[in-house]
């Protein structure tokens, strides 16, 4: 993984006793306000990045189907300024089921690409 001037400056030792409680603070903001909406964090990934799109066409037809649940809930408990219900707020958000597919397609798409140009 590239890591760019950002990483570097985080990992200076007076920043990264700064960032850190900063940091997970965020996760934690970011896990209430998926719950709220009964999203998962793969589910706010951009369906129109070419990657995103051919994992998106890959995943089992019940998963793709539970993605579109969960949005157009999201989209519903949004329009309607209300949040779901705390009784269904128990699951993990984190649970990747894009992101854990996403190096395989790039490496694929990286074999075209090269495939295609020889």
């Amino acid at each position: 993984m590239q890591t760019g001037k950002f990483d570097k400056f985080v990992q200076l030792p007076g920043v990264r006793n700064l960032w850190n409680p900063f940091r997970a603070w965020h996760r934690r903001f970011t896990e209430k306000q998926l719950k709220a909406m009964g999203l998962l964090l793969d589910d706010c990934l951009n369906e129109h990045e070419p990657v995103v799109a051919e994992v998106l066409k890959k995943l089992p037809k019940e998963e793709l189907i539970m993605r579109e649940k969960r949005i157009k809930r999201a989209f519903d408990l949004s329009i309607k300024k209300t949040e779901l219900h705390e009784d269904l707020r128990d699951y993990d958000v984190w649970r990747p089921y894009i992101t854990s597919r996403i190096n395989a397609v790039q490496k694929q798409m990286a074999d075209e690409r090269e495939y295609q140009r020889d």
